[in-house]
């Protein structure tokens, strides 16, 4: 089993590592944390 100090830390990789799989990633956190404000936004309206 191979420690986690053997790979890279993320930032450290090329950018084009990253892949277009990364940038989905980073957009559905945006979405759901976007999701999660407008909701909590309609309940104190409500």
């Amino acid at each position: 089993m191979k420690k986690s100090s053997d790979r890279p830390a993320p930032l450290q990789w090329p950018i084009y590592q990253l892949g277009a799989a990364h940038v989905e990633h980073i957009r559905e956190i945006e979405r759901r944390a976007k999701l999660a404000r407008d909701l909590r936004q309609q309940k104190r309206e409500a």
